[in-house]
């Protein structure tokens, strides 16, 4: 049994402004339309997800962990409070480095929901809930971001 065996599930986070809800299948049904825009891949590279190809992805990450159990996964739908639409998604990947656990984040903001600062506020949200966990764990944590798979 390792750290990532002791890690929990995805919790509802929220702030001031957002609602990070757990990842699940029928959500794909909503991301499907707020994905499907070629902006968003011209950085990370691929193409947006027909609706079914994103049914499958998620039944993947609500597993929470990849094939191997290498790595732990979190996900969460990124909601505004104010009136409740998705705005994105947000992905937290749990690996091992030694003893410690290495949290790395990517997230993925729908173009019209840009430039207001939802992913910061959202990847804070979740550090100060890694800052929180480390102090009451003995397992070392350490984070980092990077740009959505």
């Amino acid at each position: 049994m390792s750290a990532l065996d002791d890690w929990p599930p995805a919790p509802v986070l929220r702030t001031e402004r957002l609602s990070l809800e757990p990842l699940r299948v029928d959500h794909a049904e909503e991301m499907a339309p707020l994905l499907d825009d070629p902006r968003l891949f011209v950085f990370t590279g691929g193409s947006p997800r027909t609706l079914d190809e994103l049914r499958s992805r998620y039944e993947q990450q609500v597993n929470g962990w990849s094939v191997d159990r290498w790595e732990r996964w979190l996900n969460w739908i990124v909601r505004a409070r104010n009136g409740g639409e998705a705005v994105g998604g947000m992905q937290a990947t749990l690996t091992l480095d030694g003893n410690a656990v290495v949290g790395e984040l990517a997230w993925i903001i729908g173009s019209r929901h840009q430039r207001r600062g939802y992913a910061r506020e959202a990847a804070s949200r979740w550090w100060r809930g890694c800052e929180n966990r480390a102090q009451r764990s003995s397992s070392p944590i350490s984070t980092r971001s990077t740009k959505p798979r």
